[in-house]
């Protein structure tokens, strides 16, 4: 009876397509920094200018980031990335991240984690459906992190990691 059910689970097993990174894609990984200045209460910085991933796909599968915010405040965290081809200049997506307070350290820093698994997509040959027309916007961010705290004192900083890989479709 074990073999049986071996041999159903292996067929059903190798009917799923997978995706050998190696072969047709390049993995991507990324840190990054993002300062909020005293008198400010967001930030953002460029992943990838639009430019710079207009012919490939990216597809990011985990956002993580370490942050620091004056205690008493919190803090919010975005991945933004834009699509083309979608019929007008780019589709801006926002993705919302979850930021868990870690605590106080050191003393008068509140600490901010977020470990994110994700499937965002960003770049020129990202879409579903072919388009038969030029893409117009060529210039300006295609991924994008954000990041906004609840008050203007003090500095924040937040460090960023992303790591996916890129597909050449």
């Amino acid at each position: 009876m074990a073999r049986a059910v071996f041999s159903v689970l292996a067929v059903l097993v190798s009917m799923v397509p997978l995706y050998a990174r190696g072969e047709t894609g390049r993995a991507y990984e990324q840190g990054l920094v993002i300062n909020i200045p005293q008198g400010s209460t967001s930030a953002r910085t460029t992943v990838f200018a639009v430019s710079d991933i207009l012919s490939r796909c990216l597809v990011i599968e985990h956002v993580s980031a370490d942050a620091g915010v004056p205690i008493g405040q919190t803090l919010q965290v975005w991945l933004i990335t834009q699509i083309f081809g979608q019929g007008y200049e780019g589709f801006h997506t926002t993705h919302t991240l979850v930021a868990h307070p870690q605590g106080t350290f050191p003393p008068g820093v509140a600490r901010f984690s977020v470990s994110q698994p994700i499937r965002a997509r960003a770049g020129g040959t990202c879409q579903a459906v072919p388009v038969a027309f030029p893409v117009p916007q060529t210039h300006g961010p295609a991924v994008m992190v954000q990041a906004r705290r609840s008050g203007f004192g003090g500095t924040a900083t937040v460090q960023v990691a992303l790591s996916g890989y890129f597909v050449n479709q």
